[in-house]
């Protein structure tokens, strides 16, 4: 007594993009390979594979671009934060000057740009800004 077996497979039409040959493969077997992009042969033996199309390298594309836009979103809250705190340093520094107050060694002084030409000679508003930024750098 033998046994039957009996099987369905739905199969589709293709074409080689080289020597244009028709074939037919398994439904499923073409639609793993254009899933996993994994090369496979014509019946002449040229190598083929399914490439990304247009929609989804451009869906990529969108999402690559989304992400940069949320970083950069990120950073400008980021730059525009230290940016008010620096100004907020900045105008207290202004003040306290205003008021007399030396911005190397902290005493108050009426003759403020005396002193500095006296006991800092070689204070400059570019080092002062340096030196902010190296105790920024240390503190944060």
């Amino acid at each position: 007594m033998g046994l039957a077996l009996s099987s369905q497979q739905v199969f589709e039409q293709t074409s080689c993009c080289v020597c244009g040959i028709v074939f037919v493969v398994p439904q499923e077997w073409n639609a793993t390979k254009r899933r996993d992009r994994t090369s496979f042969y014509c019946p002449n033996g040229h190598s083929l594979s399914y490439t990304q199309n247009i929609v989804e390298a451009l869906k990529q594309q969108i999402a690559g671009l989304e992400s940069s836009l949320t970083f950069e979103k990120a950073r400008t809250v980021n730059l525009d934060r230290k940016l008010k705190t620096e100004s907020a340093k900045h105008a207290r520094l202004k003040k306290r000057i205003a008021a007399g107050v030396c911005p190397c060694c902290k005493r108050t002084v009426r003759q403020l740009v005396a002193h500095m030409r006296t006991q800092h000679p070689d204070y400059t508003a570019a080092s002062e800004a340096a030196s902010c930024i190296v105790r920024t750098a240390a503190a944060g």
